[in-house]
């Protein structure tokens, strides 16, 4: 195969997986007894469970996150701890219910 075709062959390879992103978005709750608050500032990642290859942010004061993944099995990692398991589909968006931040 020449390098021509090579190249080719590999940018149709990243443009079909970029197709397949989904993107991710959900919020991480403060929970005391007089309810649960959005939690400022709560680290968060998104972890590929495969590769443990994981994509990180921070949150604001609305304690939302937002992450663009690839559809699979997944883990939700906040503040170091894991609070969550999914398997995202192939899908164009997915919001993940509230989850504890401490």
């Amino acid at each position: 195969m020449n390098t021509h075709k090579l190249g080719v062959a590999m940018a149709l390879v990243l443009a079909s997986a970029a197709a397949c992103a989904v993107n991710v978005r959900g919020r991480v709750d403060f929970v005391t007894p007089g309810g649960a608050f959005p939690m400022n500032q709560a680290f968060v990642e998104l972890c590929f469970a495969p590769t443990n290859q994981c994509l990180s942010y921070r949150t604001g004061y609305d304690g939302m996150y937002y992450f663009y993944a690839v559809p699979g099995p997944h883990y939700v990692r906040i503040n170091g701890a894991v609070r969550h398991q999914l398997d995202i589909p192939n899908v164009l968006s997915l919001d993940i219910q509230p989850l504890q931040g401490n």
